[in-house]
């Protein structure tokens, strides 16, 4: 009995749905004129990092990730290759893995972090993020967790620590 006696609201609210018009103020009708047509980018090098034979900093082995933190810095995730070995009675990979910092002019600044067990060690890492501040926090599988370093790369909590 109820529902009888909103139905008429409910009809007349239906209509004035209807009834408004089809195109709202806010939509705007853009009209494409031509083809599609490559855009050439201009890209300004500002810095270059990297060789293939200089000192440990300067060559990498297998970038996975970088990052920049609020100043411009750059971090870069390096691993080394080293293939596969086996520890104990786990297949791991070989080879030593990094962070590197270059400073937003593009000058070395430090690395931190190393294969290993211990604290600020990392075993099976597989991906890092950079906070505003500098922190690193490495995601370490091997070690069932977190690492994280502080804007100079010094181990600031983890396993061990």
């Amino acid at each position: 009995m109820n529902a009888s006696r909103f139905a008429p609201i409910q009809s007349l609210l239906l209509m004035a749905v209807l009834a408004a018009p089809s195109t709202l103020p806010a939509q705007e009708i853009v009209e494409v004129t031509g083809r599609d047509r490559p855009i050439e980018p201009a890209f300004e090098e500002v810095y270059r990092v990297g060789v293939l034979e200089g000192e440990s900093w300067e060559m990498f082995a297998s970038v996975g990730q970088v990052a920049f933190d609020a100043e411009g810095n750059l971090y870069i995730f390096d691993g080394t290759t080293g293939g596969m070995r086996v520890e104990g009675m786990r297949l791991t990979r070989g080879g030593a893995v990094r962070v590197l910092v270059f400073d937003a002019a593009g000058r070395f600044v430090t690395e931190f972090g190393s294969s290993g067990g211990g604290p600020g060690e990392f075993n099976q890492p597989v991906g890092f993020a950079v906070l505003r501040d500098g922190t690193v926090v490495v995601s370490d599988v091997g070690h069932r967790a977190y690492q994280l370093f502080d804007a100079s790369g010094d181990f600031a909590h983890g396993p061990g620590g």
